[in-house]
């Protein structure tokens, strides 16, 4: 089975941002990759990153989002492209403004899932839609539409809270989402008793009459949230969990959750699985 390529990517202590890569050329092993030679990103302290990889009639395009360490703590973006030979900066930045450490993800676009209403959704050119926090500390989605302004380099962002859904955040809140076959998760940690919850989207995000929640589990405070896409139907969710019943210890564990007949498992009807701790 042919590897395909693989990135991982992380702030270093000196708070750069670098990527391992790994792929056929690298006989399969870990290899430092040329984000950090090519741009020299340097994220805020605070920063975390979100990265997506993206399809279309030119290639695949990589892009990552980090929080850059300026006064409003704009959200800025950088990308790989098929083809190309050196990592690139985007013009879009969110600067609504953003909360300071505010926890990011990105997903596709699609119809549906298309922030700008004023443009119709194209494969080709439509921008990754960003999930973070407000400094009011709303939840907020962004998408940037590529129109230039009085043409110089600025580029016009759409910045849409989801005030909407009658959710209460507290600082800091984790967040992760993913899109499934045209649906969207979003899942995050609440304000009045920590746990992870999940709110399930139709196929369009501006019908707030369609979404379904669900409370998954409790992790422990301030635990970090990321949901993988495993396959169409089957999502897993990883976070912090304190093993109250015999070591006491923080673990880091992983719940599937899994879709049949239309309906997801994570409901009072249809509970999710037991946890895997992660070794």
């Amino acid at each position: 089975m042919m590897l395909t390529m693989q990135y991982v990517f992380y702030v270093d202590d000196d708070n750069y941002i670098r990527d391992l890569r790994r792929g056929p050329d690298t006989d399969g092993e870990w290899v430092p990759g040329k984000l950090r030679s090519d741009l020299g990103l340097k994220a805020a302290p605070y920063s975390k990153l979100a990265a997506i990889t993206m399809t279309n009639r030119w290639g695949t395009t990589i892009s990552i989002y980090y929080q850059a360490n300026d006064k409003d703590a704009s959200i800025k973006s950088a990308n790989f492209k098929q083809g190309q030979a050196n990592w690139a900066t985007d013009t879009t930045r969110v600067t609504d403004p953003p909360l300071f450490g505010t926890s990011l993800s990105a997903v596709k676009a699609r119809e549906g899932l298309q922030i700008d209403q004023q443009k119709p959704f194209n494969v080709d050119s439509s921008l990754p839609v960003v999930y973070l926090q407000w400094h009011s500390l709303e939840m907020a989605h962004s998408q940037g539409s590529g129109t230039a302004l009085f043409k110089i380099c600025l580029t016009f962002i759409v910045v849409l809270r989801m005030q909407d859904l009658g959710l209460k955040f507290a600082p800091h809140t984790s967040l992760t989402a993913i899109d499934d076959r045209g649906s969207l998760q979003y899942f995050y940690t609440s304000a009045e008793n920590n746990n992870i919850k999940r709110v399930i989207f139709g196929n369009d995000i501006n019908d707030i009459k369609k979404a379904q929640f669900d409370t998954l589990a409790t992790p422990t405070p301030r635990s970090a949230i990321t949901a993988v896409l495993v396959k169409p139907g089957k999502v897993v969710l990883f976070y912090q969990a304190l093993d109250k019943e015999t070591t006491g210890k923080v673990l880091i564990v992983a719940l599937t959750l899994s879709e049949s007949g239309g309906v997801w498992n994570g409901k009072p009807d249809r509970p999710a699985p037991a946890v895997t701790e992660l070794r």
